[in-house]
């Protein structure tokens, strides 16, 4: 799926034509390629935007913060939570990969991983994360996938991204509990399966 979206989606307002993309239970990811542009945007979800290619000078504010300009490598995610306004601008290219997560979703993931849901993201400038670009790198490979993206790997890296999120940019990011099996036996040993089969063919 791509092009223009026809209904209001998770990455409202990027741009409608920005890439592919893909919904899954209640968020979706994207990848995104942009020419040197500005925005200003307050997402409803909460929103991880992964950097795939570096920019020279990115200019971004969150919330009320005076714009920071840094220089930004592949690899980088900031982090938008759910309307908290921001603004952006870049002089180049912009590759990225944005994940949008619904903020019941959240919570949701932070009762199973903390056994609580009062979780708080934190807005975040852009640092480097390797767990989150290989995740980013994955999603951009399966909605590029010439013979469609499968469902359920996708639902299974965006719900990685949001356990990501939650132990590393949020207040719950302590000692948490046991985690309680989010997928049945049956999808888990799917999306094994599946993994194995995709990482072999690769």
């Amino acid at each position: 799926m791509h092009g223009h979206f026809d209904k209001a989606t998770p990455f409202d307002p990027w741009p409608k034509d920005s890439g592919q993309h893909r919904l899954t239970r209640r968020g979706g990811a994207l990848y995104s390629f942009r020419s040197p542009s500005a925005q200003e945007f307050a997402p409803e979800n909460h929103w991880l935007l992964v950097l795939l290619s570096p920019i020279q000078r990115l200019r971004l504010a969150l919330g009320d913060d005076e714009p920071r300009t840094t220089n930004v490598t592949a690899g980088m995610v900031s982090v938008v939570p759910a309307s908290v306004a921001c603004r952006a601008s870049w002089g180049a290219e912009l590759e990225n990969v944005v994940v949008a997560i619904e903020p019941c979703r959240l919570k949701e993931l932070a009762a199973e991983e903390f056994g609580r849901s009062d979780i708080e993201l934190s807005p975040t400038y852009p640092v480097l994360d390797k767990v989150a670009f290989k995740l980013a790198t994955l999603l951009k490979d399966e909605l590029q996938a010439p013979a469609g993206s499968n469902e359920l790997f996708l639902e299974s890296l965006v719900t990685l991204m949001g356990l990501h999120a939650l132990r590393t940019y949020s207040n719950l990011n302590g000692p948490k509990r046991r985690v309680r099996a989010s997928l049945s036996a049956s999808a888990t040993g799917r999306v094994k399966a599946y993994l194995q089969e995709n990482s072999a063919a690769r």
